[in-house]
């Protein structure tokens, strides 16, 4: 026979009456897979206070609900919980709540997502849903990755005028070819890329912006930018370029 679809709602401004829906069964015992998450509390609820927060309502009831770290003022965002009643899982209401939050970060500018996961359970629903771990060679991050929008792809070195040049070491040696080359195409009229650079990297591999001859930048990643905003250790992301911002 097959199951009935159940009907689901998305909660974008949740509430404390959600929130105290969530508790209810959060602290449940008997919801086994879950209830020690509730040891957290304290943490979870803050994030309602501060919008970080959306839950997922079936038959009336919140069944889940999830949580990330930042705000939108950074291309990578971080998800803390994932969290589905133990009644509803096994339903797929876990991947509709996670692909609806992407497309949230997706509208406010988010490139991509990271994550860690606490249990093997876990770790293999975060690789159906397209998340990959940190290269292997980096085996200290436990992080899973998942880039939300296409990235620019890898190009032979001096197939364009304007590029990004990335060496998986640092090198100052001009015959050593680049390891990543990526054209840079803009927007009309625009700094911003019609394509996003999003790469895994270590921060401390080399960087070269390079305009034809015209060498406009060659340095470490964290130093490739005065704040940092496009170099987080483990991940570059590049959406935009601005001369005036290079150090």
């Amino acid at each position: 026979m097959k199951q009935a679809t159940l009907e689901y709602e998305i909660i974008y401004s949740v509430t404390e009456q959600h929130l105290k829906e969530i508790e209810r069964w959060l602290s449940d015992k008997q919801n086994e897979s879950v209830s020690p998450i509730y040891n957290h509390w304290d943490f979870i609820s803050e994030k309602q206070k501060t919008a970080q927060m959306m839950c997922l309502k079936v038959d009336e009831t919140i069944v889940g609900f999830i949580t990330w770290i930042s705000d939108f003022n950074y291309p990578l965002q971080s998800i803390e919980y994932l969290v589905i009643c133990d009644k509803y899982q096994g339903k797929g209401f876990g991947r509709i709540l996670a692909n609806c939050c992407f497309n949230l970060f997706i509208e406010r500018g988010i490139k991509a997502v990271k994550l860690q996961s606490a249990t093997e359970e876990s770790d293999l629903f975060w690789k159906k849903m397209g998340f990959k771990r940190y290269p292997k060679e980096y085996d200290s991050n436990k992080y899973h990755y998942k880039f939300i929008v296409d990235p620019q792809k890898n190009i032979s070195p001096n197939k364009a005028d304007e590029v990004i040049e990335i060496w998986d070491t640092y090198s100052s040696d001009v015959n050593i070819l680049p390891s990543y080359t990526f054209e840079i195409v803009y927007e009309p009229n625009s700094n911003i890329l019609k394509t996003p650079i999003i790469m895994l990297c270590d921060d401390t591999w080399r960087m070269r912006w390079r305009r034809k001859n015209t060498i406009l930048k060659d340095c470490k990643i964290k130093h490739f930018y005065k704040n940092r905003e496009f170099a987080l250790y483990e991940i570059l992301i590049i959406d935009r370029l601005e001369e005036r911002e290079i150090i």
